[in-house]
């Protein structure tokens, strides 16, 4: 009888720790594997955003010479067509030069006053054509040139003709783009 006891406590011991394995071991065991793949994976993405911080501090060295070059940009490249001031940089442009300007013309910016519709070309600055009549001797024509290539903002002169006439004085035109950022249709032109 003592062996037959022994047996069945042996049994017994064996359903008990079957029943302990099945119900608190087992499911401890996969819980705790699924916390460290969880780790694991955190541990990846804490190496990645140390990684992105410590470019972001690279950057941040980097911000105020960007803007400075930012401001620069926007010198010559203003936000919006600025008639007014195209209007006042090529008069004192061409009083700096010794020219007389005696018209402007150009078309309605694109994008700009009520009612109109945006443009946008995707990239790069919107341009606004200019054509202007001067008076003034060869000299005084490429002063002008010059001095509308030292402006602030940013004027390419796309042509000119020269005076005519034996004295080298006379009236002179010049085909000339000025540039600026676009902005939505609702902005007024400047």
């Amino acid at each position: 009888m003592t062996r037959k006891l022994l047996v069945l406590v042996a049994v017994a011991v064996l359903a008990v720790m079957a029943v302990w394995y099945e119900a608190w071991y087992r499911p401890e065991a996969s819980h705790i594997k699924a916390l460290q793949v969880k780790q694991q994976a955190a541990q990846v993405s804490l190496e990645q955003l140390e990684i992105r911080y410590a470019a972001l501090l690279s950057s941040k060295k980097k911000v105020p010479a960007e803007q400075k070059v930012l401001k620069q940009l926007q010198h010559l490249v203003p936000d919006g067509p600025g008639l007014d001031n195209i209007i006042t940089t090529l008069y004192a442009a061409a009083a700096a030069a010794g020219t007389e300007l005696t018209s402007i013309q150009s078309p309605a910016p694109s994008g700009f006053g009520p009612g109109s519709a945006s443009v946008s070309s995707g990239s790069g600055p919107s341009q606004l054509s200019l054509t202007i009549a001067v008076g003034g001797t060869l000299g005084q024509v490429k002063d002008l040139v010059r001095v509308l290539e030292s402006e602030p903002r940013l004027f390419v002169v796309d042509t000119f003709t020269l005076p005519s006439g034996n004295s080298g004085k006379g009236g002179s035109t010049m085909s000339l783009r000025a540039f600026y950022a676009s902005a939505n249709s609702d902005t007024a032109a400047s």
